[in-house]
């Protein structure tokens, strides 16, 4: 089996003619090239099936497959179907999948129409769900309107049929236990409660073998996470909002057909489950992250920089992240670090902890780490500067003594050691900055 991804991306032009979203206005850069045969007979079968005209094709927004039309061998005969998502131009909140297939040589025709449930795809992706089956489609249906969201689980056999289509908070695909099929972690809300439900195949069928309420006073799921646990492991680690005010992070051990926890909040006050969930309560929203290997989930905890209750009616400075990593002994802090909008974290080195604190300048995209001086409660000696420069932009220099620290896209960013006292006891060189200063996403 295989994906016909520049067959897919000749199609998209081809159909530059007709009204996209969200690239209408752009159709007009769009020229049809010469296509192929296959190309050409997909496009008359559209044509035929469909009426283009009376049509807009929708794009996924996530995952591997950001195509309208798709190319992916659904039944294992060798031969790829053709998928295409679209609505009508009389209907264009009711998304939609025809699937293609080609009857005769030169030949394509319907083969399934599917009524999806929302106006967007949030994700289209293929996974071995079932032993000795084709890969399975999994859809992300987005329904704008009432912000939810829908998880289709498709598998082509005998005839096209549904295997799962429930509205879910969020999931994951994975093989939780090596057999080579793949198992579904849903996050749902039921009635005032939020569970976490593991479905695998059972005989054909994908079936619930294991759920767990999660904490009840829980309001919503941010995300999941898969992650090491301790030996060989896996654990799934669910960042959620609790009583509208804040943060906390579930962690349950995920195996073939049962979901332990390890971090709970439906458990006795006394236990160790209960000891790991409290760890992790923080009042800002800062989410686990795999910071430095995707093999661990690291989770946060929140700390106030020194000097930050002293800027009352100030903007608020960012927080300290202490990122912990779970073991058999419970949580334990990996990293401390302060996070900037801009795509970037600095990790603090040890003797900066309770002594560093930062200063921002906006205007200049600069923050500089400074000693806090714990008599005077306020920032002192300059120890390290950060700035971020667009290269689109004009350049004023720190000095001749600036470095750079990265790059990424048009964005450069710069550093400077300042001339400090020999005595500073926080001074870090050049190669130290170096190493703390790490580019992130922060979308």
């Amino acid at each position: 089996m295989k994906m016909k991804a520049l067959a897919a991306a000749l199609m998209l032009m081809l159909l530059a003619s007709c009204t996209f979203v969200p690239l209408a206005a752009n159709a007009d850069l769009l020229t049809a090239p010469i296509l192929s045969r296959e190309q050409a007979q997909v496009s008359e079968a559209l044509n035929r099936i469909l009426d283009i005209s009376e049509i807009v094709y929708r794009y996924p927004q996530d995952g591997d497959h950001r195509s309208p039309i798709i190319f992916f061998d659904m039944d294992g005969d060798g031969l790829d179907e053709a998928l295409v998502f679209y609505a009508y131009t009389s209907a264009p909140l009711e998304l939609r999948l025809k699937i293609l297939a080609q009857t005769k040589p030169d030949e394509w025709d319907s083969l399934h129409d599917v009524s999806g449930s929302g106006d967007e795809a949030l994700f289209v992706t293929f996974a071995p769900i079932h032993a000795n089956s084709p890969e399975s489609l999994l859809i992300g249906w987005r329904n704008t309107t009432h912000q939810q969201t829908r998880l289709g689980v498709y598998t082509m056999r005998e005839r096209f049929e549904v295997d799962f289509l429930e509205r879910i908070d969020t999931h994951i695909i994975h093989d939780f236990d090596g057999t080579g099929t793949h198992d579904v972690l849903i996050t749902q809300r039921v009635g005032d409660s939020h569970v976490l439900r593991l479905l695998s195949s059972r005989r054909g069928r994908l079936v619930e073998v294991a759920s767990e309420q999660l904490y009840r006073e829980t309001t919503a799921v941010l995300q999941l996470l898969r992650g090491r646990l301790w030996g060989a492991s896996t654990g799934v680690y669910i960042d959620q909002r609790i009583d509208n005010s804040f943060y906390g992070t579930e962690v349950f051990r995920v195996d073939s057909s049962s979901l332990t926890p390890i971090s709970a909040g439906n458990v006795a006050r006394d236990t160790q489950m209960w000891t790991n969930y409290t760890t992790t309560f923080r009042e800002e929203n800062v989410l686990s992250v795999h910071l430095t290997s995707r093999d661990y989930v690291d989770v946060p905890r929140v700390e106030s920089l020194p000097g930050s209750e002293q800027r009352r009616g100030e903007r608020r400075l960012p927080p300290l992240i202490r990122y912990m990593r779970l073991s058999e002994n419970g949580f334990e802090v990996r990293g401390n670090a302060v996070i900037n909008p801009a795509g970037y974290l600095i990790f603090f080195p040890q003797d900066w902890l309770e002594d560093v604190t930062l200063v921002e300048s906006t205007e200049n995209n600069e923050w500089s780490f400074r000693r806090f001086d714990h008599t005077t409660d306020r920032a002192a000696t300059e120890l390290f500067r950060i700035r971020v420069h667009s290269t689109e932009d004009y350049l004023d220099p720190f000095t001749e003594d600036e470095f750079l620290l990265a790059s990424r896209g048009v964005f450069r960013y710069y550093g400077l050691i300042p001339q400090i006292p020999e005595d500073e006891e926080l001074a870090i060189t050049r190669a130290q900055a170096l190493n703390i200063f790490m580019l992130v996403d922060t979308d």
